[in-house]
């Protein structure tokens, strides 16, 4: 019978100690070493290492401890969740523990089928005991048979003593063989048993064995499923990739198309740039006609300027003198009503109540004053408007709209002027440093005013009344519903794209502008007047409302040239809506106070 003693063909000593006297060593206690732990060093106690050579090391030990507590903890916290899935390991990880085990299982490949041929010799030992134990058994009845056959000798001997001496002899000769062929049969079978003992011993340390390399298989099967999910979550990022690829393909071909038809499409435009290049150079030579024009223009505006600055001079001669003539008129008054007062007191006697009656007539003599100054000049004095203060103040009609002058909500050193209680005009007193000069600042519709001579108004009456008869000359847009906005020319449009092309709405005096939600809608129109398309009445009236100095400084020819255009379209607007004719509002923003045009 073969013992079962596996062949020594392993290049691995290891595994082949792992088999000697048909039992299995065990392992280096570091992940995914199966090299023999270090023997126990001469002449040292305690138990042996559960490391071998090349990791019986302090760094390797405390990397086994860690991962050892992560994998408890990774147990543990699956235990928790009820979690039945293992936990996924890196995926080259995997790869490397796989190839390990097929390179291990083809070590063992021989071992198996060693260890199951000493399974089968064992059982085939087992049932030859079974055979000699039956062997035994005929021995036994055969002896008693024997003895049997013995007594009857003797019984027979007895009656005959010569034959009964002869069988006796032959009777005790057979029963010595039958004895020792018995003892032979119990010790052959004896024999039998030890080796059947040493074959059962073998074949449960070839079933541990066994269940060893089944629990090992059945982790490679683990791992073998891990590797085919993750081979099928490849394959499907695959297929996403080759649709996606696919539908760029498809973008790509229908990209293409449009590049050919939109080439198309500027093939068959070009006839039209270049009418409309031959156009623009007969607007250039027009321009340059006009030019010329403006320049005679021009110089005929300075003529009338000269002669506006002597009419100005005389006006202003005559008002030095008519206040002249009004400040002794109220010196006489005041001297008349101080007689008055004191003839009063003679007659009277004194008295609350007669100074009380007598209190009104100084007063009622300064508004006879001014209003003999109103109808002299048409302008009233310093005092006519109070001065501004914390609460709204009350400025009366002027030209048909009530006036009101309250501060700035949040300020207390600026103020703003209300027509119908339509915000229209700005008041501020001017500083020098952080000390008021007593002179006053005003503003139209973020147009800011000055007087003839000088920035600023010599008191807060004459700067009320500088947006007073700016707001006069004012000429406003007409309404968004009003047919006119959709009958914008052509050539106007196309002039202001032009122009807004050339103002960029996100650097220079734009985007400095202040408050930002008036930046942001000024750009944003600005936009919109980019296209040829065209442009909603909103965006329309914030360009037209917007001065000239938010556009740019005095020197940029192309923030000129855009406001030029503003100015030509608003004049088209007004002029075709119901409202005032543009004859009749020549002087929009050319008055004395205005100092920049709108």
């Amino acid at each position: 019978m073969s013992t079962g003693t596996p062949q020594n063909s392993s290049k691995n000593e290891w595994l082949d100690r792992k088999f000697e006297d048909g039992r299995l060593g065990v392992d280096c206690r570091y992940p995914e070493c199966t090299d023999e732990p270090e023997p126990r060093r001469p002449g040292k106690s305690g138990p042996p290492s559960k490391f071998c050579v090349r990791h019986n090391n302090k760094r390797d030990r405390q990397f086994t401890a860690r991962a050892e507590e992560k994998a408890e903890r990774d147990r543990a916290a699956a235990d928790e969740a009820d979690e039945e899935t293992p936990v996924r390991e890196p995926l080259p990880q995997i790869l490397h523990r796989r190839a390990h085990h097929l390179a291990v299982l083809a070590e063992l490949g021989p071992r198996l089928v060693t260890a199951a041929q000493t399974i089968v010799d064992a059982q085939q030992t087992i049932l030859d005991t079974e055979a000699v134990a039956d062997h035994i058994a005929e021995i036994q009845q055969q002896a008693e048979t024997a003895v049997r056959t013995t007594d009857t000798a003797r019984a027979a001997a007895e009656r005959a003593t010569h034959a009964a001496r002869t069988g006796l002899q032959f009777a005790l000769l057979a029963a010595v063989g039958a004895v020792a062929e018995r003892d032979a049969a119990t010790k052959e079978a004896a024999t039998a048993l030890g080796e059947a003992a040493e074959a059962d011993t073998r074949a449960r340390a070839a079933g541990r064995a066994l269940d060893e390399l089944a629990a090992q298989h059945q982790e490679l099967r683990g791992h073998h499923q891990e590797l085919t999910g993750a081979h099928e979550q490849l394959d499907t990022q695959h297929q996403e990739l080759t649709a996606q690829h696919r539908a760029l393909q498809e973008t790509y071909s229908e990209l293409s198309g449009r590049a050919g038809r939109l080439e198309g499409e500027l093939s068959a435009l070009r006839p039209r740039l270049e009418s409309l290049t031959a156009r623009n150079e007969s607007l250039e030579e027009q321009l340059r006609t006009g030019a010329g024009e403006l320049a005679t223009a021009s110089a005929r505006a300075e003529g009338l300027q000269e002669q506006l600055g002597a009419a100005q001079a005389e006006r202003t001669r005559e008002r030095e003198e008519h206040q002249r003539a009004l400040d002794e008129v109220r010196e006489r008054q005041r001297e008349e009503t101080g007689r008055l007062r004191t003839q009063l007191a003679a007659l009277s006697g004194p008295g609350p109540q007669h100074e009380a009656e007598a209190g009104p007539e100084p007063a009622a003599a300064e508004d006879t004053a001014a209003k003999t100054d109103e109808r002299g000049t048409g302008e009233a004095g310093p005092a006519d408007f109070p001065a501004p203060g914390p609460e709204p103040v009350d400025l009366g009609v002027h030209d048909g709209r009530h006036w009101v002058m309250e501060p700035e909500p949040g300020r207390t050193d600026r103020f703003r002027l209300l027509a119908d209680e339509a915000a229209v005009g700005t008041l501020a007193p001017a500083l020098r440093g952080s000390r008021p000069t007593g002179q006053w600042q005003a503003g139209h519709r973020r147009t800011r005013l000055a007087p003839r001579n000088g920035r600023h108004f010599a008191d807060h009456t004459a700067a009320i009344r500088a947006v007073i008869e700016a707001e006069n000359t004012y000429r406003p847009l007409p309404a968004a519903d009003n047919p006119v906005w959709a009958a914008i020319p052509a050539d106007l449009r196309t002039q202001l794209s032009s122009a807004a092309l050339n103002v960029n709405p996100d650097r220079g005096y734009i985007a400095a502008l202040e408050p930002a939600a008036y930046r942001r809608a000024l750009a944003s129109a600005l936009r919109a007047a980019r296209g040829h398309g065209r442009i909603s009445p909103r965006h329309l009236t914030v360009l037209l409302d917007a001065p000239r100095a938010d556009f740019g400084p005095p020197s940029h020819e192309r923030a000129q040239r855009l406001h030029e255009v503003l100015q030509q379209l608003r004049e088209h607007l007004v002029a075709g809506a119901d409202g005032p004719k543009p004859e009749d509002a020549q002087g929009t923003e050319k008055g004395p106070q205005a100092a920049s045009g709108r």
